[in-house]
């Protein structure tokens, strides 16, 4: 198994930590897409570019949503808020 790395499963136990996992994957699929011209390599931080596509790509996930869109767009402006300002540090996300 030499190359093969196990890692442990993360607990997605809340809806706080489920879209964290979501909002990370969207983040790095942005950062490293290749229409991206934006990024500044060794950033921690969103390009206006990057912060506007990965707002984008979450409303667009949230859509379907009808009833709870309005508080997960509420967690997304928090989410992205505390990511500029902490340079890319979340921390818990049960408490954004």
């Amino acid at each position: 198994m030499s190359g093969f790395w196990l890692t442990a499963p993360v607990m997605l136990n809340t809806p706080a930590k489920m879209l964290d996992r979501l909002f990370n994957e969207i983040i790095n699929d942005v950062v490293n897409a290749e229409e991206n011209k934006t990024h500044i390599p060794n950033a921690l931080t969103l390009s206006e570019w990057e912060e506007n596509e990965v707002r984008h790509r979450i409303a667009v996930l949230l859509e379907p949503l009808a009833e709870d869109r309005d508080n997960y767009l509420q967690f997304m402006d928090r989410y992205l808020k505390a990511y500029q300002e902490n340079n890319g540090y979340i921390g818990e996300p049960n408490e954004l």
